[in-house]
């Protein structure tokens, strides 16, 4: 609402005098006469299932701020504007909604109104981000009164207090029923996270999961489940297509992953239909005195598709200049091509893309360009995809692999130790490389990302935004 809807609908009220098709309302106040507006079209929206009530009252006075949100005394401006032809709210036909999202509203007093407002008992969708007081309205909805039985998609997006009030009432309303197919947990300033048994309560039906924590204030790290607890999740709710959660810290500088990130990857792969898998963290960068991907680039280095010059000067017997080359401890890394542009270098070589421009310290165990680094996601990626395809051989069944992402969302971690920028989450699919000679061999291919969810539908853990009314039943 951008305009004075107050003037537009006086020249022309038939507007909103009659709004019978209108099935999804999202709101975004943002002043005292954008909520009246709001009143308006609620009004006129008899039969309205989906609402989205978005508060975006940033730059007021803060005398204001107080009347906003509800109190033990009366309802705030928001819920008594907006609603204010369904008063007293006691004695109201509560809206039979499907799908409700709340963003910024203060819940603490939902009891005395949004819980006489909306039938909760119809919700099929609900999802709750940045909300105060999120804690007593999820007791509400717990209580048997108000339980959405036919729930099938929760989002809780919180900050959460020292006593962890809302995960202990988040436990208690996930655990009073069962059904849900997805689940999306956000928390930060956590001390804990959700018992595993919020989860497998609802293991025969849950087909998307996301579970990210962040913790306090002095330890800003994202908290991650023990192995075994990781592992009975997967066990439990076999039917999870689409999986984000923290992994075990993984170090970019050895070839071979942690043990407690290999029994990660063992413990996901029990979910045969797993499409989408987002690791929340990134990949870590710990100093050592050898480099794996140090070795990467000396690779390239002396690599005859890159540098014909160190290859003229080795067939004529002149040597390497650079000196023998040692391999690290492990396996070799896999075949990787530049971009997806369909050139693999042979057998036992490693392309990688050149080096990154001067005066960026890289590969000394405290910085690397954002450029590299994208590009040992890739290969990490690339491992991950092969460890997936060598379990379904093993398990004569066919890997369902799609995506392989790192990082939460669209959210931007600032990273001191890449050239000072931020990272964003990346996203990689499988794809197909051909050399010269006409062989083929597997490869990634990194997606941007918005272009993820049209490539694999099945990858809405990677965008879930709250604000999508039409995906309730």
């Amino acid at each position: 609402m951008d305009k004075d809807l107050d003037r537009i609908l006086e020249k022309q009220p038939e507007l909103i005098s009659n709004l019978p098709n209108l099935r999804t309302l999202c709101l975004a106040p943002s002043s005292v006469n954008e909520l009246a507006a709001c009143q308006k079209v609620v009004e006129n929206a008899p039969h309205l299932t989906n609402l989205c009530i978005d508060s975006c009252f940033y730059d007021i006075a803060d005398d204001l701020v107080t009347e906003l949100d509800d109190n033990s005394a009366r309802p705030g401006l928001i819920t008594s504007t907006i609603f204010g032809h369904m008063a007293p709210f006691k004695d109201c036909k509560p809206l039979a909604l499907r799908s409700l999202v709340l963003n910024s509203v203060n819940l603490r007093y939902a009891s005395d109104t949004y819980m006489e407002i909306i039938e909760f008992r119809s919700l099929e969708r609900l999802a709750i981000e940045n909300c105060g007081g999120a804690d007593a309205i999820i007791a509400e909805i717990t209580k048997s009164a108000h339980r959405p039985s036919n729930l099938r998609s929760f989002g809780l997006f919180h900050e959460e207090d020292s006593q962890n009030y809302t995960i202990a009432a988040l436990e208690n309303f996930l655990l009073s029923f069962s059904g849900i197919q997805t689940i999306n947990i956000s928390l930060s300033e956590s001390r804990r996270l959700p018992t595993i048994s919020c989860f497998t309560k609802h293991g025969n039906t849950l087909k998307e999961l996301v579970i990210h924590a962040k913790g306090t204030e002095n330890d800003n790290k994202p908290l991650q489940y023990p192995t075994d607890d990781f592992n009975t999740i997967c066990r439990e709710c076999i039917k999870v297509r689409q999986l984000a959660v923290t992994f075990p810290p993984f170090n970019i500088n050895s070839p071979n992953f942690s043990p407690e990130f290999d029994k990660y990857l063992l413990s996901a792969w029990h979910l045969r239909d797993l499409v989408t898998l987002n690791i929340t963290n990134w990949p870590e960068q710990n100093q050592t005195n050898e480099s794996y991907v140090e070795y990467q680039f000396n690779n390239y280095a002396v690599h005859p598709a890159r540098n014909s010059r160190n290859h003229r000067r080795s067939r004529r017997g002149r040597g390497n200049p650079r000196g023998p080359i040692a391999p690290p401890p492990g396996p070799p890394p896999p075949p990787m091509g530049r971009g997806g542009r369909g050139v693999v270098n042979p057998p036992g070589l490693m392309m990688i893309p050149p080096p990154p421009p001067p005066g960026i310290a890289h590969y000394n165990g405290v910085s690397m360009s954002r450029t590299m680094y994208e590009h040992v996601c890739q290969l990490i990626a690339q491992r991950i995809f092969d460890a997936n395809r060598e379990h379904a051989k093993s398990k004569q069944r066919d890997a369902r692999l799609r995506v392989v992402a790192f990082g939460f969302r669209s959210e931007e971690d600032f990273c001191r130790s890449i050239s000072g920028g931020k990272r964003r989450q990346i996203s990689f699919l499988p794809s197909k490389l051909t050399d010269p000679f006409g062989q083929t061999l597997d490869s990634v291919t990194r997606l941007k990302r918005d272009m993820v969810q049209f490539v694999e539908p099945e990858s809405m853990v990677l965008t879930p935004s709250p604000f999508i009314l039409d995906s309730a039943g």
